[in-house]
């Protein structure tokens, strides 16, 4: 057509057998026990909470892609998904499978094609970001996320419909669609307040509209949206993405990732919070917050405690504390 990115900016293929048997080495070692996130970190050499708990930094192919920046080991992994290399196990916290495919590529030499990966720079972001802008007018940011969204979830749902041989609808209406848009669910009690949801449908669909909208508020177009902060860090999170790998890629620090994930704890979010603070740490941090209370000035509590714990362990404790109190409460 001449106007799209395709015409525009054709992308680049390549061989990518070794990118693939580097991946898929990396997962076969780790008994094909982790998500998307940690297998990048395994490749990258990056000893993340999760990769040192596992003592993944002891297999063979720990380190063994540090050519390539997160990113592009993201983009190579969901083109293994998708050209049916891998699979996804959401019933088992996201872990990537071997599919069949894989062996022939790890024991029999099939090529593997790959598409050249994209690195957007800041400048690029900055510059894409001023071009829509200009076209984008007195539309509010909540109305341009709304419909990018809405257009993301209605071709799932297209693609989903026609899988089955069904019409759209049978999968879920508009309606649906447009609450899930405003809602953003991404755990199963969220999804299961949609209207037009119930428990037939949360296992027919809800895996993949999940998946979705975690996949949309993790792009670039997705993370602009400021307003659902939170739910951007919680999409990282499901994607197995180390706290430290999230700042990275969203550009903000550590411990206001920490902060976020301490919040979505207090809001009933499935966060497994002994992930990013130990028990004993809690309990070290716990006087402090005793002592000064939870509206206390964390700076004073972070000097009390003698810069022992950064902010966000210190938030993470008090989130772990307040939900001790209050189990069943749900903090705004």
């Amino acid at each position: 057509c001449g106007n799209c990115d395709v015409c525009n900016n054709p992308r680049e293929t390549f061989d990518g057998t070794v990118v693939a048997q580097k991946a898929l080495s990396a997962i076969t070692r780790m008994k094909e026990k982790a998500a998307m996130g940690t297998v990048v970190d395994v490749l990258r050499g990056v000893r993340s909470y999760n990769v040192a708990s596992f003592k993944y930094d002891l297999i063979k192919t720990f380190g063994a892609g540090k050519e390539y920046k997160q990113q592009e080991w993201m983009q190579y992994l969901m083109q293994l998904v998708n050209l049916g290399f891998l699979e996804i196990a959401y019933n088992q916290y996201n872990a990537l499978k071997m599919l069949p495919k894989s062996k022939e590529v790890l024991f029999n030499g099939l090529q593997v094609q790959l598409v050249r990966a994209i690195v957007e720079t800041n400048a690029t972001a900055k510059e894409k970001k001023a071009a829509k802008a200009k076209t984008t007018g007195s539309r509010t940011k909540k109305a341009i996320f709304n419909e990018a969204m809405f257009e993301h979830l209605r071709a799932l749902r297209k693609q989903l419909a026609d899988e089955q041989g069904v019409p759209p609808y049978i999968v879920f209406n508009d309606r649906t669609l447009n609450q899930m848009t405003e809602d953003l669910p991404l755990h199963k009690e969220a999804f299961l307040e949609i209207s037009g949801v119930g428990q037939r449908k949360l296992a027919d669909y809800g895996a993949d509209f999940m998946k979705g909208i975690a996949e949309f508020l993790m792009s670039e177009e997705g993370k602009q949206y400021k307003n659902e902060t939170r739910k951007i860090t919680f999409a990282y999170y499901l994607n197995n993405f180390s706290p430290e790998d999230i700042a990275h890629a969203r550009d903000i620090s550590v411990n206001t990732i920490l902060a976020h994930l301490g919040t979505l704890y207090l809001q009933n979010f499935p966060i497994e919070i002994h992930r990013f603070i130990s028990q004993s740490a809690i309990d070290a941090i716990t006087p402090t917050i005793k002592r000064f209370g939870y509206d206390g000035p964390l700076s004073e509590m972070r000097a009390a405690l003698e810069d022992a714990y950064d902010y966000g362990q210190i938030r993470l404790a008090m989130a772990w504390l307040m939900k001790a109190e209050n189990p069943y409460k749900e903090f705004v």
